[in-house]
């Protein structure tokens, strides 16, 4: 494990033997810096990345071969100094298993020449250039307002899906706008052929989506649900309606907690 405060040191730097690196709240030399520095990398495997406000960065580029874990979380963009709309990620790790992206800026994702072995995948926004055809376990963040889109996209892009979690990670202000649910002329692959596992962990406001895969996901055999809500009045309602719903899986067990 390596944790380093980078700023100042040589652009030469490398560590070719490294498997595991955290950058935590690291300030960097510039965008370039960071590139020259993970690509000499050669055998690197898990990377953690927490940006941080004074990080000197804009797009956070991470090209490395030989990578199968990767996490990158940024700020919200309000918290920031600046606000340049070019913020975001470039990733090419052709090798990885396992993403978690949480980017709160209102920034980009772009993914270089696919991920063919991805397992594992956390998004809180939908990266561009991606087919996520191998990927088996999902969990999305509903807090973020384009979260059905990302949804219903990852849905579509990921025919083999086996497990999804759905879970309000973050608290929602009462001023931001929140999705409306549109229910799909078409049903993704993964819940006519794959699906077997559903989470979720929210409010009432993400109930029909539930209810929507419920009554299409012909191979589910495990549904937990754990509504957040406080009134359990509500909880209580929310469970009901959810067990009346037309099941298309006949072999679907519940879990409530």
């Amino acid at each position: 494990n390596f944790e380093p405060f980078i700023c100042g040191i040589s652009s030469s730097i490398s560590f070719p033997s490294l498997k595991t690196l955290s950058l935590l709240s690291v300030e960097y030399p510039g965008d370039e810096f960071v590139s020259s520095f993970l690509s000499s990398c050669h055998v690197l495997e898990d990377l953690h990345v927490e940006q941080c406000p004074s990080d000197n960065m804009t797009i956070f580029t991470v090209r490395v071969a030989s990578l199968k874990s990767l996490v990158l979380h940024a700020l919200d963009k309000r918290y920031l100094h600046d606000d340049n709309d070019e913020d975001g990620f470039v990733i090419d790790t052709p090798s990885l298993e396992w993403l978690d992206i949480v980017d709160n800026r209102d920034g980009f994702c772009i993914i270089e020449n696919g991920m063919p072995k991805i397992m594992t995948a956390s998004f809180n926004e939908y990266p561009s250039g991606s087919v996520f055809s191998c990927l088996v376990h999902l969990k999305i963040c509903t807090c973020d307002k384009e979260w059905l889109n990302l949804l219903m996209c990852m849905l579509r892009d990921s025919p083999k899906l086996k497990s999804l979690r759905l879970e309000e990670c973050h608290l929602i202000e009462a001023c931001d706008l929140r999705p409306c649910w549109n229910e799909p002329n078409s049903v993704p692959e993964c819940l006519l052929s794959s699906l077997e596992v559903l989470e979720w962990v929210g409010t009432e406001e993400e109930k029909e989506v539930v209810a929507f895969i419920l009554r299409s996901a012909s191979c589910l055999e495990k549904v937990t649900i754990c509504s957040s809500s406080t009134d359990p009045c509500k909880k209580l309602e929310i469970i009901t309606e959810l067990l009346f719903v037309s099941r298309c899986s006949s072999t679907c067990n519940f879990i409530f907690s």
